[in-house]
């Protein structure tokens, strides 16, 4: 039994042995993720963390910033994107770019703010794959195509069960071609004329991106028979932006 007899002494002892292992473990991890700065210790890590949000539903306001900043620790520099919309903050911290992004995401919880945080170094994209739909235009293609053959609510309730996760994609693409079956080709054009805006600064992010060498690709889906007439429609609009 004598073996087994800590005294309380020894028992804190090996608790802080413990305890400053684990500290000395988590440090060189993030010694071995973020290095060291400039004069060898600290191992703080600069990185950008960007907040999202809808200007029309939920605009972004100061209070917002003021408030992920205060929690951080931080009194970094803040740069405006998008008046209302979405916000740049300049950070150095020891945390992961991961971690920053999920206490900024706890501290703005049931705003609907999105967050996203990025490393400085090699910050830069050098490649854009993107959608068409409500991303470089403001309207969904095949709801527009259905209000104009006066099926808008039916199509657009199908769209609305995907978003939503409620149906597959297959399906709701099966389910909206056999309302939309025998549609006359000329709906198209006039689709395209009359309904179908780009999106603000979809061009600009395109072309800023390829004036620093990226590479930017359309994603493009093939349904049969639709595949050509769709791209007809869609290759004006990516030829706008530059794609």
């Amino acid at each position: 039994m004598n073996d087994l007899w800590y005294s309380q002494s020894s028992i804190h002892y090996l608790i802080l042995r413990l305890s400053a292992s684990h500290v000395n473990m988590q440090w060189s991890r993030r010694l071995e993720e973020h290095g060291k700065d400039e004069i060898g210790n600290n191992f703080m890590t600069s990185c950008v963390l960007t907040l999202i949000s809808n200007a029309k539903s939920l605009p972004l306001e100061p209070v917002h910033i003021a408030r992920v900043c205060q929690h951080l620790v931080t009194t970094g520099k803040t740069d405006w994107l998008a008046e209302s919309e979405a916000c740049d903050i300049f950070i150095e911290s020891p945390l992961s770019t991961t971690d920053i992004a999920k206490q900024a995401r706890y501290i703005l919880s049931g705003t609907a703010i999105d967050t996203v945080c990025t490393s400085i170094k090699d910050r830069r994209k050098k490649l854009l794959i993107s959608d068409m739909d409500s991303t470089i235009i403001d309207q969904e293609c095949i709801d527009e195509l259905g209000d104009a053959i006066g099926l808008g609510s039916q199509i657009s309730e199908i769209t609305s069960a995907l978003v939503q996760g409620e149906i597959s994609v297959a399906d709701a693409m099966r389910k909206r071609l056999e309302l939309m079956k025998g549609m006359k080709h000329h709906l198209l054009e006039s689709v395209y004329k009359e309904r179908i805006t780009l999106k603000t600064g979809a061009r600009t992010l395109v072309q800023t991106m390829r004036r620093y060498g990226a590479f930017c690709f359309r994603r493009v889906y093939v349904f049969h028979t639709s595949y050509r007439r769709t791209h007809w429609v869609s290759r004006p609009l990516w030829k706008q932006v530059g794609v």
